[in-house]
């Protein structure tokens, strides 16, 4: 039996928060793939977990990270490290995803925000020892997710706790 493969692609634009710029590139295979099931399975918010670039000053982030406004500090911070990575690609690269979870955490982005990227960023981990070096952190971001209201539950969504246990389990190699 022979399977064909499937290839899905998503268009993706973005103007850039810092110079206008418009930027637009064809996403495919895995990375539309996975995030095409991400957000029926998990349903976590509107947040688009795609990386995108800007393709004349090189800012970094998801989607949605180009649609905010920044103080001027904010934008020379994403600025200084978007130009250290631009050579860095964007698809199906784990390292590239990490370098955002980083921004986002030193931007003080909400929980939920950052957790999300992690979510791509261990999709993308290939290397079953930092994969499992990762998960912890992004069950600390799973399972203290502040509401609104600044209260927190225990699990941001019910349909969570799957992944969440998977994820322990295979930190605990059971």
């Amino acid at each position: 039996m022979c399977f064909t493969p499937y290839y899905v692609t998503h268009q993706q634009g973005v103007k850039c928060p810092y110079d206008n710029h418009f930027t637009q590139r064809t996403v495919e295979d895995s990375e539309t793939l996975f995030y095409g099931g991400f957000h029926q399975k998990f349903d976590i918010s509107n947040y688009s977990p795609y990386l995108a670039r800007c393709g004349k000053c090189n800012f970094l982030g998801t989607e949605d990270d180009f649609k905010k406004k920044y103080s001027k500090e904010e934008m020379d911070y994403i600025l200084k490290v978007s130009n250290k990575h631009a050579h860095q690609k964007l698809d199906n690269n784990a390292a590239i995803y990490r370098v955002v979870i980083e921004m986002k955490k030193e931007l003080n982005h909400p929980k939920i925000e950052i957790a999300e990227v992690m979510l791509a960023e261990l999709f993308f981990e290939l290397d079953p020892e930092k994969r499992k070096d990762k998960i912890p952190e992004l069950l600390g971001y799973l399972e203290h997710i502040e509401l609104e209201d600044g209260s927190y539950q225990d699990k941001y969504h019910s349909n969570l706790s799957y992944s969440i246990s998977q994820y322990k389990q295979e930190v605990s190699g059971e």
